[in-house]
């Protein structure tokens, strides 16, 4: 069983307000994320809130999604793959780590994601466009004990980047896995470009 984890607690300093509610067309960027996820293989989504979250609440309709509220979140992003991982179900044995700030990743990226995770069990599988890794990451049980041990404003990248690990690199014709938004000016750039 594939859980997907989506990544919204963040305060989003560099953007200006929640990212998580700027619009890209009708939809906030939260729900263009959740929208992917949902129509995807994974079995299971938790979305990890932090910052404004009871204004993202109120104003984003999640549907089967199961929301936890990180209370630490800002210590770093580390706490809130923490709050993620603690909130699957016991049956989980890998978890999609999505990013609520690259909304143009797709299904279909995920699907392969998930499949080849499926189909060769690996510590983790991350997505290459043109050579280059991106996310959404997919985590394999085996890993989820160094990433609750993790602290401060620190992802997995190095579970990514020790050479010793089963990493298992998943080509996808996206470049949307290498698209996040951090600034006002990368994203009515990047909505200039739909």
């Amino acid at each position: 069983m594939i859980s997907a984890i989506v990544l919204a607690a963040g305060e989003a300093k560099r953007f200006g307000q929640l990212k998580q509610l700027a619009l890209i067309g009708e939809t906030t960027m939260l729900e263009q994320v959740l929208d992917a996820v949902s129509r995807s293989r994974a079995e299971d989504v938790v979305v990890v809130l932090g910052a404004g979250s009871d204004e993202i609440r109120h104003r984003v309709s999640f549907a089967a999604e199961r929301i936890v509220v990180n209370p630490e979140y800002a210590s770093g992003l580390s706490s809130s793959l923490q709050a993620g991982l603690r909130a699957l179900p016991e049956g989980a044995d890998g978890a999609l780590m999505v990013l609520a700030d690259q909304p143009f990743v797709t299904t279909a990226t995920i699907d392969s994601l998930i499949g080849e995770f499926i189909r060769k069990s690996p510590e983790a599988a991350v997505p290459t466009f043109r050579g280059a890794r991106g996310n959404p990451v997919l985590l394999n049980r085996s890993v989820f004990d160094e990433v609750m041990a993790l602290r401060g404003d620190t992802g997995f990248r190095s579970v990514l980047t020790d050479p010793g690990r089963n990493i298992l690199e998943v080509p996808v014709d996206d470049p949307g896995i290498l698209r996040d938004i951090d600034t006002r000016e990368e994203f009515d750039r990047t909505r200039g470009q739909l």
